[in-house]
């Protein structure tokens, strides 16, 4: 049998809550159980007794009994974002759906000419050429082109010889016009590598800087959750979850970012939700999903070193008093029980003689 370090988890309803639907269950069980042992009785007249099948047995376990509260989330590609076009012209080139684009790889082309993504977190705000102010985003530059292997030297927030000679070997190997300079617009720099999440404009477009043209991702997946206002002290960052996918397929999760309240999307009585962003442990678990709706178990009541019994150990004696079948010497001794947490199929119970290693009839 298991220390009381095990766990056990399942839908978290409070014991208020979860009175009704237990007893309803266990009466249920127990006029299944009634007809089960009257039928028995009948059939077992003339018979030995040693003929009848002994009771299944469970022992009392002592240990952490965890509910947790279930809600319904959404796994989807990681940091969506729209890029527009910083520039003006006809698109001429556009990557496909699903297709994942690296530094140094062309985003899509307008008047022909490529737009480069770059790493880097700072988005360029002005072209680069020889004579500008100094700033970040020339430093930002120099390693995005020494990432490509074109810039040697020390990375700095002057433009120097370095970096136009960088830029023109760049120019030059992806057969641009080289000039040594980059107009606003040429380069897009972004933190990572990047997915096509969907395609907004078409080719043959005229766009303008502020039109839509792609709509990216991050190449992981996660889950985000709207929760209720009502169960926000469930949502704290570091807190580990459980996702449900298809299938009954599980994989585990953190609890990465908890956003600002915001109207709930899906409902038009002004109710507020927070969004939460879960991490997943393991990506392989998600390979070859898209857009999908899922379940999250979230973490709440707790109880440790308590005794608790299989569900179906219960049984109703009177009224609303539960209790359950003790075995003594051979012999059925009914003893009610206090009940606590319902989770995981297990229900916690106190009740006079009720200790750990107590053996129990559980109904089969």
């Amino acid at each position: 049998m298991e220390e009381s370090t095990n766990t056990h988890k399942a839908g978290d309803v409070s014991q208020r809550k979860r009175w009704p639907w237990a007893l309803a269950l266990v009466v249920t069980l127990c006029l299944g159980l009634g007809i089960t042992y009257t039928a028995l009785g009948k059939s077992a007249q003339g018979a030995s007794p040693q003929s009848a099948d002994p009771p299944a047995m469970a022992e009392v376990a002592k240990g952490t009994l965890s509910g947790t509260k279930r809600m319904p989330g959404t796994l989807d590609f990681t940091e969506p974002k729209e890029l527009r076009a910083n520039a003006e012209g006809t698109v001429t080139w556009l990557p496909q759906g699903g297709d994942t684009i690296g530094a140094g790889e062309v985003l899509y082309a307008i008047d022909n000419v490529g737009r480069y993504l770059m790493h880097g977190q700072t988005p360029a705000w002005r072209g680069f050429t020889e004579g500008m102010d100094p700033g970040p985003d020339i430093e930002q530059l120099d390693r995005a082109l020494a990432e490509l292997g074109f810039f040697y030297g020390d990375p700095g927030p002057y433009f120097t010889w370095s970096t136009m000679k960088a830029i023109m070997d760049w120019q030059r190997a992806t057969g641009q016009k080289v000039t040594g300079e980059i107009e606003l617009g040429s380069v897009v720099f972004l933190p990572t590598d990047v997915r096509v999440a969907g395609i907004v404009a078409n080719l043959g477009s005229v766009v303008n800087p502020e039109s839509p043209v792609l709509q990216l991702s991050g190449q992981t997946k996660e889950v985000t959750v709207n929760v209720k206002l009502s169960d926000q002290q469930l949502a704290q960052v570091g807190t580990e979850v459980e996702v449900e996918l298809p299938a009954q397929k599980k994989v585990g999760g953190v609890i990465r970012n908890v956003g600002q309240t915001q109207d709930d999307p899906s409902k038009k009585d002004g109710a507020v939700v927070i969004p939460v962003t879960v991490a997943l442990n393991d990506q392989e678990a998600v390979s070859g999903l898209q857009r999908i709706n899922v379940s999250v178990d979230f973490p709440s009541e707790v109880r440790e070193n308590v005794l608790y019994v299989p569900l179906e150990a219960l049984s109703a004696l009177s009224g609303d008093q539960l209790g359950v079948e003790v075995m003594e010497n051979g012999q059925a001794r009914k003893v009610p029980v206090k009940v606590g947490l319902i989770a995981g199929g297990f229900a916690e119970i106190e009740g006079d003689g009720i200790t750990e290693g107590t053996k129990v009839v559980v109904p089969s």
